[in-house]
C-alpha cells in the first residue's frame, strides 16, 4: 500500500512538474512575442531630421498630428492617395468633410504591428471612415517613411553627430 501511495505521489509530482514547464515555456514565447511586436514610439519626427521642418507628432497610441505641414497639399495628396476621388469630385470631398481644419487638428489612427502601416482615420462617423492606407511606414522607432519623404526623431538625428 505504502508502495502505491508512493508511486502515485511520485505521478503526481512529475506531471505537475510537467506542467510547470509548459507554464513557463508558454510565458517565454509570450513576453519573446510582446518584445518582438514593435509599437510605436511618441514624439516628433520631422522631415529630414530637421526641427525647422515640418513633423508628425505621435501624441500617444492612438493619436497623432501634423504639425507646419502644408495643410492644402496634404489634404489632396491624402485625398488622392486614399480615396478613388479626382478633380472636383475631390474637391467637393474635401469640402464636404472639412478636411483641410481635420489635418489641423488631432487625428486618430492604427498602427498594425504585423506590416508597420500606420492607418490615419482622418473622418470617423457612423456611416464612413476616411482611411489612407499604406501611407506611412513606421519603419522603426525613430523613422516614419511618409508622402515620399523621411520623417526622423531628432534624437536619432543627435545621436549620430
Amino acid at each position: 500500500m505504502k508502495k502505491i501511495i508512493n508511486l502515485l505521489f511520485i505521478i503526481i509530482f512529475i506531471i505537475s512538474a510537467f506542467n510547470s514547464c509548459n507554464n513557463l515555456d508558454d510565458a517565454i514565447s509570450n513576453s519573446k512575442i510582446e518584445v518582438d511586436m514593435p509599437t510605436i514610439i511618441t514624439g516628433n519626427y520631422y522631415l529630414n531630421g530637421d526641427t525647422d521642418n515640418a513633423y508628425i507628432q505621435i501624441i500617444d497610441d492612438t493619436t497623432m498630428k501634423f504639425v507646419n505641414f502644408d495643410i492644402y497639399y496634404l489634404t489632396d495628396y491624402l485625398v488622392y492617395e486614399g480615396t478613388d476621388y479626382r478633380g472636383k469630385e475631390a474637391e467637393d470631398f474635401m469640402e464636404r468633410q472639412n478636411l483641410p481644419n481635420v489635418f489641423n487638428e488631432a487625428i486618430e489612427f492604427e498602427f498594425n504591428n504585423t506590416d508597420n502601416f500606420i492607418y490615419v482615420k482622418a473622418i470617423s462617423d457612423e456611416d464612413f471612415v476616411f482611411t489612407v492606407n499604406y501611407r506611412m511606414k513606421y519603419e522603426n522607432e525613430n523613422i516614419i517613411s511618409f508622402m515620399e519623404e523621411i520623417y526622423i526623431r531628432p534624437e536619432l538625428v543627435l545621436n549620430n553627430v
